[in-house]
């Protein structure tokens, strides 16, 4: 009932209303089928069995990385190692949280502390915000000239 032509009147508000009224009834039902399809899904899912085990110990959690296992102290060129590969991640990701970098690097962000320690040192690396909030960029040190 578009009012393109000048012979025809234009709906009035009582219809309109009616209309509104109409499409919102229209749109609350399908809202409503949709999440009690979705209610009906999530209580159909087959539940999975306890194995009766709470967790597991902390060695089954975290296979240990270090080359020396006995002490848990990681060689120095282990840790420059990963102190280089954190390097190329802060600079292909400059403004990004410990979190993110260790995921990147493959480690968690507690094995990333002392390599990022050693970048700061250096001057290679600069830390902004504290704590969660940190977030690391590459400074120009440490870089090699473009040719």
């Amino acid at each position: 009932m578009a009012c393109h032509s000048v012979n025809m009147t234009p709906p009035s508000i009582e219809e309109l209303s009616q209309k509104i009224e109409r499409l919102i009834e229209e749109h609350l039902a399908e809202t409503r089928a949709a999440v009690m399809a979705t209610i009906h899904r999530a209580l159909s899912a087959p539940v999975q069995a306890h194995s009766g085990r709470e967790r597991a110990t902390r060695k089954e959690r975290r296979p240990a990385t270090s080359s020396v296992k006995s002490t848990g102290r990681r060689a120095s060129t282990e840790v420059a190692e990963l102190a280089e590969r954190l390097h190329q991640v802060v600079c292909a990701n400059p403004g990004e949280s410990m979190a993110f970098l260790a995921l990147e690097v493959g480690a968690t962000p507690r094995q990333l502390e002392r390599p990022m320690g050693r970048l700061k040192q250096t001057g290679r690396v600069r830390r902004t915000g504290a704590r969660i909030h940190a977030r690391y960029f590459p400074t120009t040190l440490g870089l090699k000239p473009s040719a």
